[in-house]
Protein backbone atom coordinates (compact mmCIF):
# COMPACT_ATOMS: atom_id res chain seq x y z
CA UNK A 1 0.00 0.00 0.00
CA UNK A 2 1.97 2.88 -1.20
CA UNK A 3 -0.21 5.45 1.21
CA UNK A 4 1.83 3.73 3.95
CA UNK A 5 4.73 5.26 2.91
CA UNK A 6 3.63 8.86 2.99
CA UNK A 7 4.91 10.81 5.47
CA UNK A 8 1.55 11.82 6.10
CA UNK A 9 0.38 8.50 7.09
CA UNK A 10 0.60 8.31 10.90
CA UNK A 11 0.58 4.92 13.28
CA UNK A 12 -2.75 6.59 14.77
CA UNK A 13 -4.01 6.36 11.18
CA UNK A 14 -3.21 2.64 10.94
CA UNK A 15 -4.85 1.80 14.57
CA UNK A 16 -7.57 3.47 13.58
CA UNK A 17 -8.16 2.42 10.03
CA UNK A 18 -7.38 -1.48 11.56
CA UNK A 19 -9.94 -1.13 14.50
CA UNK A 20 -12.74 -0.02 11.50
CA UNK A 21 -12.10 -2.61 9.52
CA UNK A 22 -12.57 -4.91 12.20
CA UNK A 23 -15.65 -3.69 13.05
CA UNK A 24 -17.23 -4.15 9.84
CA UNK A 25 -15.67 -7.84 9.40
CA UNK A 26 -17.68 -8.40 12.71
CA UNK A 27 -20.56 -6.86 11.11
CA UNK A 28 -20.35 -8.96 7.94
CA UNK A 29 -19.83 -11.89 10.16
CA UNK A 30 -22.89 -10.81 12.09
CA UNK A 31 -24.10 -10.81 9.26
CA UNK A 32 -23.89 -14.52 7.97
CA UNK A 33 -24.71 -15.80 11.23
CA UNK A 34 -28.29 -14.47 10.91
CA UNK A 35 -28.40 -15.32 7.31
CA UNK A 36 -28.69 -12.03 6.32
CA UNK A 37 -25.95 -12.44 3.94
CA UNK A 38 -25.45 -16.04 2.00
CA UNK A 39 -22.87 -17.38 -0.29
CA UNK A 40 -24.19 -17.17 -3.93
CA UNK A 41 -22.71 -19.48 -6.88
CA UNK A 42 -20.43 -17.73 -9.10
CA UNK A 43 -22.42 -17.41 -11.86
CA UNK A 44 -25.24 -16.05 -10.04
CA UNK A 45 -22.51 -13.33 -8.62
CA UNK A 46 -20.94 -12.78 -12.84
CA UNK A 47 -24.69 -12.09 -14.06
CA UNK A 48 -25.25 -10.04 -11.06
CA UNK A 49 -22.64 -7.73 -11.95
CA UNK A 50 -20.92 -8.01 -15.10
CA UNK A 51 -24.45 -8.53 -17.15
CA UNK A 52 -25.43 -5.26 -15.67
CA UNK A 53 -22.18 -3.47 -17.00
CA UNK A 54 -22.48 -5.29 -20.07
CA UNK A 55 -25.64 -4.11 -20.79
CA UNK A 56 -24.84 -0.53 -19.96
CA UNK A 57 -21.68 -0.74 -22.66
CA UNK A 58 -24.04 -1.83 -25.36
CA UNK A 59 -26.46 0.53 -24.20
CA UNK A 60 -23.97 3.21 -25.07
CA UNK A 61 -22.37 1.78 -28.03
CA UNK A 62 -25.66 1.82 -29.52
CA UNK A 63 -27.03 5.96 -28.39
CA UNK A 64 -29.52 4.87 -26.21
CA UNK A 65 -27.87 5.74 -23.01
CA UNK A 66 -25.10 8.07 -22.78
CA UNK A 67 -22.35 7.06 -20.12
CA UNK A 68 -20.51 10.46 -20.54
CA UNK A 69 -23.36 12.94 -19.50
CA UNK A 70 -23.87 13.96 -15.66
CA UNK A 71 -27.13 12.49 -15.34
CA UNK A 72 -26.42 9.75 -12.98
CA UNK A 73 -26.77 12.83 -9.61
Amino acid sequence: MQFKNSSYYTAEQDRLTNEMLSRLLLMGQDDIDRGLVINLPLEVIYTMTFTVVLHLAKSHIAADTSLTQRCWI
